[in-house]
């Protein structure tokens, strides 16, 4: 095979209104009892697969003495996520990664006032 010609990453209709849509969208949402106070979502471009859309979202700190969620509310925040993407058109899979309020000021995210 002849790799000589230019290649290039896979083309993307997401747009940056897509991706505030979608940050929109999450916040407020309470799921398992744990309320989304922010999101901000990035179109990240990879090598070796097609873009994802990478979606930091800020919950209520977990219970102590826990450390993290539950592995089920995890996976619940990023169906959700995965499912509003494609209400708004996005095609990429949304990776969803979150921090809790306590870390708010370390990720650039701002939790809800008043718990809303």
């Amino acid at each position: 095979m002849n790799y000589s010609g230019i290649m290039t990453l896979p083309v993307t209709d997401t747009t940056p209104e897509m991706l505030v849509a979608l940050a929109e969208a999450m916040r407020g949402q309470v799921i398992d009892g744990v309320l989304i106070h922010d999101a901000v979502a990035e179109l990240v471009p990879r090598v070796d697969t097609a873009q994802i859309v990478h979606l930091y979202v800020l919950l209520d700190d977990p219970i102590r003495p826990a450390t993290t969620w539950p592995t089920e509310t995890c996976s619940r925040v990023g169906d959700l996520a995965y499912r509003e993407g494609g209400h708004i058109g996005i095609e990429e899979y949304v990776l969803t990664t979150p921090f809790g309020v306590s870390d708010a000021a370390l990720v650039g995210l701002s939790p809800a006032a008043n718990g809303q």
